[in-house]
């Protein structure tokens, strides 16, 4: 149903010590005006591949889509952790 909205609570962790190495929760709301600027900026850099006559937009359209923007979202904070 459009507008998407995705929320998502992961963690990583240690197999030692049974203690998160990494956790993220995330809520993304396409209704909000900064997740919409966030998706076109991915959907032109990012996933510019996967260009449709839909743009940025199949994003909004497409469940799998909005979800790919979201997991990859998740995955960079994961990449931007200042201890990795």
């Amino acid at each position: 149903y459009t507008p998407p909205q995705l929320g998502l609570r992961v963690q990583i962790v240690s197999t030692h010590s049974a203690a998160p190495i990494w956790a993220v929760e995330v809520f993304y709301d396409s209704n909000d005006a900064a997740v919409v600027e966030d998706l076109q900026q991915f959907a032109t850099s990012y996933a510019a591949k996967d260009v449709t006559e839909h743009g940025w937009e199949m994003a909004m359209i497409s469940p799998r889509r909005f979800a790919s923007f979201v997991a990859h979202r998740v995955v960079n904070t994961w990449r931007e952790a200042s201890w990795f």
